[in-house]
């Protein structure tokens, strides 16, 4: 049996606006408070990223001679200012000639991703390409996805080209670098894009192949169930919206047959649980899921106005303490329904 253990949470969603990149960020943020190193991936490349939404440092990763990103070489253990990363990533933006073969354009999961499948021996590639939390003493990882324009493009073609599989590949190749090269790492936080077809249903699947700890699909790293002994935590982030929260629960009503320990979360509610519950029942007192009782398995968190609402706008993680409703959830807790 393998004694690395790495958790890994995963937040995924039927539509956007959810509140999956605050519940990734807060999660980190609880991890991290607990003494565990954290990574977060910002999976979503779909044209949204959390180096946009929070204050984040790319990290100064070595170059060639001309300017280009050294991933293999040996980290510098050093992050670049916040100013310093917003314009070198508003010139990788508008595609400017490097004007100073000194300093890398930031990396992205997207690069990262790419680099980590076409080479799964670069021992430093996790170390040259995290970034960091400004204001942050102990800092969780991050890797964020790119919304730049010609990066979306890239990934919406690979996307569409095979529905993702080869992205989600790529993905877990990120995560056998996790468990072989930073042993430091013990929580990984996967911020999957809206909609649980596609890229998303194939970075589910990784899930449920680790749960069950089944061979990965052709492309993917053949050994990655094994390198860790995985404990996999996924949740689907629900909303009271009646269009979100009746089909979402038909999807987790779907996925059961997996058994691979999804949890629906139904976030930022201010109906009264027992009214929701109420809607659900009456909603589903019919039909083919009228045995599953769905509105027994739906776990809540609250509103929390002064944390959820401001985490974008306030920077963060910098004086933000985690509900204690989320807390439990994350911790494996029993939550009161």
């Amino acid at each position: 049996m393998n004694h690395r253990k790495i958790t890994l949470v995963a937040f995924c969603s039927v539509k956007g606006g959810v509140g999956k990149s605050a519940l990734s960020t807060m999660a980190a943020s609880f991890f991290q408070r607990r003494g565990q190193s954290v990574l977060v991936l910002d999976c979503d490349f779909l044209g949204t990223s959390l180096a946009d939404g929070l204050p984040l440092m790319a990290p100064r990763i070595p170059v060639t001679d001309d300017g280009w990103m050294r991933p293999d070489a040996e980290p510098t253990n050093d992050w670049l200012s916040r100013g310093e990363t917003i314009r070198l990533r508003d010139l990788r933006a508008d595609g400017t000639d490097h004007h100073d073969p000194s300093v890398a354009p930031p990396p992205f999961l997207n690069d990262v991703a790419h680099w980590a499948a076409q080479h799964p021996n670069n021992s430093h590639l996790l170390s040259n390409t995290m970034w960091k939390h400004e204001g942050v003493g102990r800092s969780p990882f991050f890797l964020p996805s790119s919304s730049l324009i010609p990066d979306v493009d890239v990934a919406l073609q690979g996307i569409f080209h095979d529905g993702g599989e080869r992205w989600a590949n790529n993905i877990a190749f990120v995560l056998r670098h996790v468990a072989v090269f930073r042993q430091d790492i013990s929580v990984v936080i996967l911020d999957l894009p809206p909609g649980i077809y596609a890229f998303s249903q194939q970075l589910l699947g990784v899930l449920v192949r680790l749960k069950h700890k089944s061979p990965m699909s052709e492309g993917g790293p053949s050994d990655l169930g094994e390198v860790a002994d995985w404990a996999v935590r996924p949740y689907l982030v629900l909303s009271q919206d009646r269009g979100d929260l009746y089909v979402g629960l038909e999807v987790y009503a779907n996925l059961l047959r997996y058994d691979f320990g999804l949890v629906p979360l139904l976030n930022r509610h201010t109906e009264a649980p027992t009214r929701i519950r109420q809607v659900i029942t009456q909603r589903f007192a019919h039909g083919p899921y009228r045995h599953e009782r769905l509105e027994q398995t739906l776990v809540m968190v609250g509103e929390h106005p002064g944390i959820f609402g401001q985490l974008f706008l306030g920077g963060g993680l910098v004086g933000k303490e985690v509900p204690d409703d989320l807390g439990e959830i994350l911790a494996g807790q029993e939550v009161s329904k």
